[in-house]
Order: structure tokens, then C-alpha cells, then sequence
């Protein structure tokens, strides 16, 4: 009798076991890492993708997509945007990584203008505008004062708040040597029409567009932005002066960073600019520096 319970445990442990094990099949049959497997992706990618990714219905239901990990693995990388970085990427295959990340991440592979939004102004100082976020006609921000002499050429305005730090930083400048002067600031949707009309008339639309916004797409609307150069200095002699060298080591301290950098054209969609800065608070301004992207960039991976 005692061999025969023995016997009866052995056997339903087997049983058990069996079972448990045919269950664990069955689950791992069904498990991502399974699915992506049978798809043809190696460990080191199924790790990457279940790491980044957290809605796999997608990608199980795709082929296998040898740039797919790396893709996932780009700093940058927005889950929402998988499909159009796919896409771009077969299109535009000798681009690296980064750059196909960046480009949809800030809509740059989209026709300046067409299909715009509205800005969010309820964002306040870290509000963007650009070629595809725009501020209405009627839009005035809060506050806006001239900016004496001192610091700026005649009939220049910007938010108060904001022209507080401007001071500061010139102030602080000028005790270098270096006197900073805003040759232009805030300005209205008509004022901004007035200029893209100019330069539309004077250069033609390619040139202009490169250049100057179009009215309601410029962050000048925003009383953020200024541009500004070294007294004495020019826009073409600027980028040589100590003024600029200045701003470049130390406009991040006071918030400011330079809105349209070199070879960041194709994101932005404005030719290089050393004069333009834009207020976004030190925060921003050293996270943007430190990390060598655009405020686009940042606003499309941090803010939305």
C-alpha cells in the first residue's frame, strides 16, 4: 500500500509536470521575444525592441525590418512616429538614423507651411512657432516694452519679463567689454508681413523663405526672440566678433540660445543665423547646448 501512494505522487507529479510544461510552451509560443523570433529578429534586437517599445501589435504585425532596432535605439526615438520613420527611411536610405529621427520628430519632412498648426500659447515661454505652428493675426503677447537705447537700436520692443534677463546678460557683457545691441525684437503680424514681402519682392519666394518667415509663423510675434549683434559689427561681420563668442559661451546662462544653428537647416527651415536668439529659460537653454539639438528637437521630444 505504502509503494502504491508512493507510486500515485510520482505519477501525478509527472502529470503536473507535464502539464506545467506544455503550459509554458504554449505561453512562450505566444510571448513577444517568440514573436519576434519567428519574424526573424535576433536576441540583441528583441531585447532593444522590448526595452524601447511598449505596443508591439505594430511590429508583430510587420515584416522584419533590419533597421527597425537601430531606429528604436536612437535617443530621440518617439514610439508614435515608428511608422513614418520606417517610411522615410526606405525613402531617404542613405541618411543616418539620427537625422531620419529628427526630421519626423519635427515635421521637417513636411512642406514648410502646409498643414499647419495652431501654436500652443499656453506654453508661455517655451511656446513654439515655426514653419508648421503658427500664432494668429490678432495674437499680441502680454507686457511688451520698448527697449531703451542702451541696449537696443531705436523702436525695438520685447516682453517685460523677458527684457529683464536681456539687461542682465548685456550688463553683464559689457563689464567683459563686449556691448551686445537687439537691432530687432518684437514684432507684430503686420510688421512680419511687411518684411517677407520685401525680401519675397527684393530676393523671390525660394530666397525669402529661407530668411524670413512668412506673417504668423515668426517667433518674433512671440516678444521672445531678438536679434543681436556686437555694436559696431554687422549681420555679415558678426559670427568674426567677440560679441558672438560671447553669446556662444554664455547666452545659456540667461536663457537665450541661437534659434537657427549651423547645419541644422534641413530641421529648422532657416539658413544659419548667428544673430538670432530666442528666450526658453536657463533650463532649456542648457539642456539644448549641452545636447547640441534645436529648440524643434527639444520641444518635439521633451514638451510633446
Amino acid at each position: 500500500m505504502k509503494y502504491k501512494k508512493i507510486i500515485l505522487i510520482i505519477f501525478t507529479l509527472s502529470v503536473l509536470g507535464t502539464i506545467f510544461a506544455v503550459y509554458k510552451y504554449f505561453e512562450y509560443q505566444n510571448s513577444i521575444p517568440y514573436q519576434l523570433q519567428k519574424l526573424g529578429y535576433q536576441k540583441e534586437e528583441r531585447e532593444i525592441i522590448q526595452k524601447k517599445v511598449k505596443n508591439f501589435k505594430k511590429i508583430l504585425n510587420m515584416k522584419y525590418n533590419e533597421n527597425l532596432s537601430k531606429i528604436i535605439q536612437e535617443k530621440y526615438f518617439i514610439e508614435k512616429n515608428l511608422d513614418a520613420y520606417i517610411s522615410y527611411q526606405k525613402e531617404n536610405n542613405t541618411k543616418d538614423y539620427t537625422y531620419i529621427v529628427s526630421v519626423i520628430n519635427t515635421k521637417a519632412n513636411i512642406e514648410a507651411y502646409e498643414k499647419a498648426e495652431k501654436a500652443d500659447i499656453s506654453k508661455n515661454d517655451q511656446i513654439l512657432v515655426n514653419k508648421h505652428f503658427y500664432l494668429t493675426e490678432d495674437y499680441v503677447p502680454s507686457s511688451i516694452i520698448d527697449i531703451p537705447l542702451k541696449y537696443a537700436y531705436e523702436n525695438n520692443q520685447i516682453r517685460k519679463d523677458i527684457y529683464e534677463i536681456y539687461k542682465a546678460m548685456c550688463d553683464d557683457a559689457q563689464s567683459e567689454n563686449i556691448k551686445l545691441v537687439a537691432t530687432s525684437g518684437y514684432r507684430s503680424y503686420i510688421d512680419q508681413k511687411k518684411i517677407y514681402d520685401k525680401y519675397v519682392k527684393t530676393y523671390g519666394e525660394k530666397y525669402a523663405d529661407s530668411y524670413a518667415a512668412k506673417p504668423g509663423f515668426s517667433e518674433h510675434q512671440t516678444g521672445l526672440a531678438l536679434d543681436i549683434i556686437g555694436f559696431g559689427t554687422n549681420r555679415d561681420t558678426f559670427e568674426d566678433s567677440p560679441a558672438f563668442t560671447w553669446l556662444q559661451n554664455h547666452a545659456h546662462e540667461y536663457g537665450f540660445i541661437l534659434r537657427f544653428p549651423k547645419e541644422k537647416e534641413d530641421i529648422t527651415g532657416y539658413a544659419y543665423e548667428p544673430w538670432h536668439y530666442r528666450y526658453v529659460g536657463r533650463e532649456i537653454a542648457k539642456k539644448i547646448r549641452n545636447e547640441k539639438i534645436t529648440y524643434d528637437e527639444y520641444f518635439a521630444f521633451y514638451l510633446k
